[in-house]
């Protein structure tokens, strides 16, 4: 039987793929149970054959090197700058109405922090590049698979009307993907459909 029950952190089966955390975000619960003095601990299911799956193995052990620092959060969202960082951004809505996740979290550059929407399964993040210009990447970390649907969309300064540059169903904690480049100014991140509030670690354009 298909159900949610039972997908935590680690995959299982095959049925709850979709469901499970990645290694940024297993890392960023370690990091906030640390910070309060909490018990942290893993629970790893076994597949129906009785055997850890690749994946999970590969997930674990990427954790790892997190915790002892071989590797930083700051190393997946930092590859090469990013043209909208620190630039003026908006979002559809802000959770609890509060500085902690605005939509300036999603582009700081700093993936610890994020933009949390208000309570919905929708939302949109725009940022104002200054001036136009040449987009041909976009790359976008969650901070957990929640976005069922997204659109890039550009317009510039003159007109009101919205382009679509690309679309797709999920994102993840780790979006990266190229497309033809395309010139803009104001660039909005469009989630009409995802599976719980959408929050957004970084969002980048390139």
């Amino acid at each position: 039987v298909k159900t949610k029950r039972g997908a935590q952190w680690f995959y299982s089966l095959p049925e709850n793929d979709n469901l499970c955390a990645s290694a940024e975000k297993i890392y960023r619960d370690y990091l906030g149970a640390k910070k309060y003095g909490n018990i942290f601990s893993l629970d790893v299911g076994p597949t129906r054959a009785g055997v850890l799956r690749k994946i999970d193995l590969a997930t674990l052990k990427k954790v790892g090197q997190y915790v002892r620092g071989e590797i930083k959060l700051s190393d997946e969202a930092k590859a090469s700058p990013s043209l909208a960082t620190k630039k003026p951004i908006t979002a559809s809505s802000v959770w609890g109405n509060n500085k902690k996740h605005d939509a300036a979290k999603a582009n700081d550059g700093d993936p610890k922090t994020r933009w949390g929407g208000e309570e919905g399964n929708s939302g949109w993040l725009e940022v104002d590049l200054g001036k136009k210009t040449k987009i041909s990447q976009m790359n976008v970390f969650e901070y957990e698979q929640r976005v069922q649907q997204f659109r890039l969309l550009t317009r510039n300064a003159k007109t009101q009307k919205w382009r679509v540059v690309l679309s797709g169903k999920t994102l993840g904690t780790k979006y990266a993907k190229t497309f033809t480049p395309t010139t803009g100014r104001y660039f909005r991140l469009d989630m009409p459909k995802c599976s719980d509030t959408p929050s957004i670690c970084e969002w980048q354009l390139r």
